[in-house]
């Protein structure tokens, strides 16, 4: 693919003569056997069949300002759109100081953040308002996908649930009671287990418990839908996704979470 002569005199260019194809799946082969190319004035000689803009590159980089001899006429109009395509927009290689760094990565955390609450206040107002759309209108309830989804996200999490505040409750008061031993305090082990568990521990183990269980659930059927494009055809037979996929959904988890709240904080008064 690359071959070069070289003159007796020091004073004259080598001749390097270049055929084949110049293609990007050639490049790493052409560029082993340039490596043996002495660093001096270099005459290239063409005779290539193929060529793209990734062996046009390279042709570039080893001609520099010189012309290279023996080019057909659409590869001398390559080489020179790449070569143009170059210079107007050149590679850069300055880096961001310590300083630049931290306010980029500080724009971009903030654009994120201001973005994540515009979607937020977005779905808060859509569920107002689709909240507003099923009181005024009642028959808009789909009152089996609400039970379905009862079903799911708080019959089928009551044993989980209830496992997770019984085990922790337990460590709870096995930790809090090696630390009020010190002081002589053991006997309130009751009274910190009651309260932590009645006023925090049971409603945050269960929100927990939910958004990882449930959310994740919801998540990957959405998000199935959306790829079979069924949200789409709702779309177009003038149904409302955010009605029937959200809704429902959001109703059930309004009814579920206290119940499971509930039945936590009892598991967690158990264990304690």
């Amino acid at each position: 693919m690359a071959q070069f002569t070289e003159t007796l005199s020091d004073a004259s260019p080598v001749t390097l003569k270049v055929t084949g194809n110049w293609v990007l799946d050639n490049l790493a082969a052409i560029q082993k056997e340039l490596k043996d190319v002495p660093e001096k004035d270099i005459q290239i000689q063409a005779d290539i069949q193929k060529l793209d803009t990734a062996g046009a590159q390279l042709l570039n980089e080893l001609a520099g300002d010189k012309e290279i001899q023996g080019l057909q006429e659409w590869q001398t109009s390559l080489i020179t759109l790449v070569k143009n395509a170059a210079q107007e927009f050149p590679a850069s290689e300055e880096k961001n100081t310590l300083k630049e760094e931290i306010f980029i990565a500080t724009g971009k955390a903030t654009i994120e953040a201001w973005e994540s609450i515009k979607d937020l206040l977005r779905f808060i107002g859509e569920t107002t308002i689709m909240l507003g759309n099923v009181i005024t209108h009642p028959q808009r309830m789909r009152g089996i996908s609400v039970i379905r989804h009862i079903n799911e996200t708080g019959v089928a999490a009551i044993p989980i649930v209830s496992l997770i505040a019984f085990l922790i409750s337990i460590v709870l008061a096995y930790q809090g009671a090696d630390q009020l031993r010190r002081f002589g305090a053991e006997i309130f082990t009751i009274n910190m287990v009651a309260v932590s568990v009645l006023r925090e521990m049971g409603v945050l183990l269960t929100a927990i418990m939910i958004a990882g269980r449930s959310g994740s659930a919801f998540t990957a059927e959405i998000g199935v839908m959306k790829v079979n494009e069924e949200v789409d055809a709702m779309r177009i037979i003038g149904i409302t996704p955010f009605e029937i996929l959200v809704l429902p959904r959001l109703l059930a988890l309004l009814i579920t979470l206290p119940l499971l709240t509930f039945i936590a904080d009892i598991m967690g008064l158990i264990g304690g």
